[in-house]
């Protein structure tokens, strides 16, 4: 007769701890990854200016922002506006949004480093404006952009889009300025008109990031003579480039989504 084989308590004990680590470290994998996603939207402006010159800058292929002497003190701002659309971006669930522009030009400055202000514009960007800035409210945002290097120069303006999607219809769009004259620094933008958009695009951009519990699945009753449906995709998701040449040579690769069906993407860090 084969004597039972006799397992020391202790190694039992042993093993079953190993075994509830290892299943504790997978159910936190899977956590981690899951909350890793989210529905991301990529937007091109529907309008874009500036202001400071006197005349209208509507087509220009730049936007001008900041300060400059001559003679005296000169400021300048731009104004970019969005399509913030209530049935693709909705009112709960953003986790975040970030505004990005590429340079277009070398700065005008003697500084290494400039504070630039993002604000919410309170009245449409209307054509034609020739003096007087459009009116800001808050929240605003301020950063201090490096003004030397040629890459994407991005605000987190979270707080400023969660107003927008709330109330769209007030959703005219962001100003961006110099903080301080003392700065002493211009910027130049690709606009509108001198950047092409999309995948291969340097217009200015908007990422909009969502949970994706904003997006139910919709549920569909079962019908005899099921027809097949098709899910246009149509917006993008920029990473901006990290290289700091007078020329872009990296464009912002994207991934997005037009309907109530959004599209699940891992969430792009934009480079500062």
């Amino acid at each position: 007769m084969v004597a039972p084989v006799r397992i020391a308590p202790r190694f039992t004990l042993l093993v079953v701890a190993g075994l509830f680590v290892l299943v504790l470290a997978l159910v936190g994998v899977q956590h981690s990854s899951a909350q890793g996603h989210a529905v991301v939207f990529m937007l091109n402006p529907v309008a874009d200016t500036y202001l400071g010159t006197g005349r209208p800058q509507d087509r220009s292929k730049k936007l001008v922002t900041g300060w400059t002497y001559a003679a005296r003190a000169k400021e300048y701002r731009a104004y970019v506006s969005f399509p913030i659309d209530p049935e693709k971006h909705p009112a709960t669930g953003l986790r975040n949004a970030t505004l990005s522009l590429y340079p277009s030009d070398p700065a005008d400055t003697s500084q290494i480093y400039a504070v630039y202000i993002v604000r919410k514009m309170a009245e449409p960007l209307t054509p034609g404006r020739r003096s007087g800035w459009f009116a800001t409210t808050g929240p605003e945002v301020e950063r201090q952009i490096e003004t030397r290097s040629f890459n994407w120069k991005s605000w987190d303006v979270t707080d400023i889009a969660a107003d927008m999607v709330r109330d769209p219809e007030k959703a005219y769009g962001f100003e961006i300025s110099g903080k301080s004259p003392a700065d002493n620094t211009k910027l130049f933008f690709l606009s509108i008109e001198g950047a092409q958009p999309g995948r291969d695009g340097y217009q200015p951009t908007l990422l909009l990031q969502y949970d994706p519990g904003a997006f139910p699945t919709a549920t569909s009753s079962a019908t005899r003579t099921p027809k097949p449906t098709t899910t246009p995709v149509a917006s993008h998701t920029p990473q901006p480039s990290a290289t700091s040449t007078r020329r872009p040579t990296a464009s912002p690769t994207a991934t997005s989504t037009a309907t109530a069906t959004p599209v699940r993407a891992f969430v792009p860090r934009a480079d500062r």
